[in-house]
């Protein structure tokens, strides 16, 4: 199967994953196939559509769910004005590898704007 140059980095990793047995050969091709944006052929079936849309539910539920937990564990922190390293150790732990690096930081630049907010308002 011919991969999309625009997936290309997406197909590096599935094959790494599949490597590692973290995934099956079908699996991968069913997630590549749907990262493509084409509709699922026919072969597929119904199931490939539901695992796709499945695994996008899952990866969502899950980068919420670590939002929430980053955002409780540094806002008290935050308003208690302990140290920056505090607060990237509470942000990192309550994270467990979920978020990307880059969506971590916006989390926290926009919690540290919360609290500072919140100081000059008297909250």
């Amino acid at each position: 199967m011919p991969v999309p140059p625009g997936l290309a980095a997406l197909a590096e990793r599935l094959a790494e994953e599949i490597a590692d047995d973290a995934l099956t050969l079908a699996e991968a091709a069913t997630l590549l196939h749907c990262a493509s944006g084409d509709p699922v052929p026919d072969w597929h079936g119904i199931r490939a559509v539901w695992h796709c849309r499945d695994t996008a539910t899952e990866i969502r539920r899950a980068r919420d769910r670590a939002e929430r937990a980053i955002r409780r564990a540094v806002r008290p922190l935050f308003a208690a004005g302990v140290g920056k390293a505090a607060i990237e150790a509470a942000a990192a732990r309550a994270n467990r590898g979920v978020l990307a690096d880059d969506t971590l930081y916006a989390i926290l630049l926009d919690e540290r704007a919360r609290a500072a907010w919140g100081a000059r308002h008297g909250r």
